[in-house]
């Protein structure tokens, strides 16, 4: 499903999928700390979006404006993905955690990759999406922007 829809001040373009995501073996996920739930969402994003075709390039890049979890490649283009992953959508959906200050960031620091790493080679093309994980769904958010 393809469609568009503005939160935050921000705005998606976005295509949903729907995939088994297995969880790391614990009595309890709450015993989980917020970094290996993080480590692991980003793992499981990443053989997501490998899976749709991308070609992974590093992860956790990180500099004085900010960190992103994954960079990727789309043919000619550079993608700077943000990952966020709730377990349940008890307390909101996990793509209503990206506002525009956490947009921001992501702006600077994929401006600050492409300059270290681009210097004096041709600049892809770049954008930014969002892989978003509620519970077992993936939810693949292209090119978000800042309204």
């Amino acid at each position: 499903m393809a469609g568009r829809a503005a939160n935050n001040g921000l705005v998606f373009f976005n295509k949903s999928f729907t995939l088994s995501l297995p969880m790391p073996a614990v009595s309890n996920q709450r015993n989980i700390s917020s970094i290996m739930r993080g480590k692991f969402a980003e793992k499981q994003a990443r053989k997501f979006l490998q899976s749709r075709g991308l070609s992974f390039i590093t992860k956790n890049f990180k500099c004085q404006y900010g960190e992103i979890d994954l960079i990727m490649g789309d043919k000619n283009e550079l993608v700077f993905v943000e990952v966020r992953m709730r377990s349940s959508r008890l307390y909101g959906d996990a793509a209503e955690t990206v506002d525009k200050t956490k947009l921001t960031k992501l702006i600077n620091s994929s401006e600050y990759y492409i300059q270290r790493n681009y210097a004096d080679k041709q600049v892809p093309n770049s954008r930014m999406d969002l892989v978003a994980i509620n519970g077992t769904k993936f939810e693949w958010i292209h090119n978000i922007q800042l309204n």
